[in-house]
């Protein structure tokens, strides 16, 4: 009767390991993909602000919509850069919220 308790035991202790390591290394990979995630968010919103400030400095005299475009590839070429590749609509959302900020900061003088 006691082998069969060592038995069980080895084989609980077995599948523990199996299973823990399994989840270590779920849980790595998830934790590595979110904070890839936030430096990318982070880098985004970094170059947006730089991006819409010089865009508004350079092409004062041209309309929204071709600000816009120029603020595209700008800010599309630095995170190439960096090695950030992001779809066109994302980064186009970040330099309307930059815009909007510094907009706001206008106003606010």
């Amino acid at each position: 009767m006691e082998w069969i308790y060592e038995l069980l035991t080895e084989l609980v202790l077995a599948v523990s390991g199996v299973v823990l390591t399994a989840l270590g290394a779920y849980l790595g990979k998830a934790l590595g993909r979110l904070w890839k995630e936030k430096l990318q968010n982070e880098t985004l919103a970094g170059v947006a602000k730089i991006t819409v400030s010089a865009v508004q400095m350079m092409y004062r005299e041209l309309d929204g919509a071709q600000k816009l475009s120029h603020a595209l590839s700008m800010a599309e070429e630095m995170l190439n850069e960096k090695g950030i590749r992001l779809p066109k609509e994302k980064i186009r959302i970040r330099l309307e919220a930059a815009l909007a900020e510094l907009k706001g900061a206008f106003d606010r003088v």
